[in-house]
């Protein structure tokens, strides 16, 4: 007696199911033309702009040693924690930090190491540990 297959065949689905459906790959054009630096025009206006904000409106610092900080600096704090300061201070302020960490031999930090006091962790010399 022949044997009779009684197991069903079993035709390969037409398309996998998936979850989110794909596009066809194809080569994508940026329709908008490249994003322009700011002239020098831009950027002195912006430049005058954050001065006249940090002399009449101020900057709110949170933490007395901050304040006292900006206090011993010249700057004008007010009870509510807002420090203004006029733009000679601003300016000289921004070409001594300019100097100081533009000259590999002049660095000087407020603090012993301010990434060392967050991370605990210190990079650099033996010689420095050793003082």
């Amino acid at each position: 007696m022949p044997r009779v297959n009684r197991r069903r065949r079993r035709s390969p689905p037409a398309e996998k199911p998936v979850a989110v459906h794909q596009l066809e790959p194809r080569v994508l054009h940026n329709r908008f033309a490249p994003l322009q630096a700011l002239d020098e025009e831009q950027l002195e206006f912006i430049h005058e702009v954050s001065l006249r904000i940090i002399e009449e409106e101020g900057i709110e610092v949170l933490g007395d040693q901050a304040l006292n900080l900006f206090r011993n600096a010249g700057a004008a704090v007010d009870d509510d924690g807002v420090v203004r300061m006029d733009r000679d201070l601003v300016l000289d302020t921004l070409v001594h930090s300019t100097i100081l960490m533009t000259d590999p031999d002049n660095l000087q930090y407020p603090y012993e190491n301010i990434y060392a006091a967050i991370t605990y962790r210190y990079f650099g010399q033996q010689s420095d540990l050793c003082t």
